[in-house]
């Protein structure tokens, strides 16, 4: 889990996952949840460091990610980077990459990022990344047929095709170049790139 511990302007712990900074001697900027899943004694030894502490009610409307991102968006946070909330709870799941698509469609920039693999998504635009040759990406509509759909730098290459919602044909692509380009012209994808390839 290295890449917790880069340089960023604002760290919030969310429930349960806050032992994971305590384990990696991470203090965190604030702490949110209704702290079903945190032993206690994690939480006032973070509240005896000082850390803000936002708790809410077990019982709500939101997923603790989305407490998350609300307090982050208190903080004028345009970049928020969620990790740790792939798992085995795949309603969880779903609920993280649907909330991102809500935060995307409000103009800010969501991203999962995990040890083997990371999640963005991108609406009505293009954007170039740096890479490694041989990584394994997956690309797909998220809410609707993606129309102009062009591919650069990869294995199978598309130029301004159209990706019909439903259809999959974008998992498993390869990169073959040190940098790729994704451009939309009208829609939204979601993209999953490997750190690790899958078994």
């Amino acid at each position: 889990m290295k890449y917790l511990s880069e340089k960023v302007d604002l760290l919030i712990g969310v429930d349960g996952g806050t032992k994971v900074l305590k384990d990696l001697s991470l203090v965190p900027d604030v702490l949110v949840g209704d702290f079903d899943s945190l032993d206690r004694n994690i939480l006032l030894y973070f509240k005896n460091l000082g850390v803000e502490i936002r708790e809410f009610p077990a019982e709500k409307d939101e997923i603790d990610s989305e407490l998350a991102s609300m307090v982050a968006q208190e903080y004028g946070a345009t970049v928020q980077i969620f990790t740790g909330v792939i798992g085995d709870r795949i309603d969880h799941s779903i609920g993280v990459i649907q909330l991102m698509f809500m935060l995307k469609s409000s103009g800010l920039t969501p991203y999962i990022v995990e040890e083997k693999f990371e999640i963005g998504i991108l609406k009505n635009e293009n954007l170039v990344f740096k890479c490694s040759k041989d990584e394994l990406w997956s690309i797909l509509p998220l809410n609707g047929d993606v129309c102009g759909l062009t591919l650069e730098g990869f294995k199978y290459s598309l130029r301004k095709a159209k990706m019909p919602f439903g259809k999959p044909f974008g998992i498993s692509n390869e990169t073959i170049e040190d940098t790729v380009k994704i451009d939309i012209e009208n829609g939204c994808i979601i993209f999953i790139r490997w750190r690790e390839r899958p078994c």
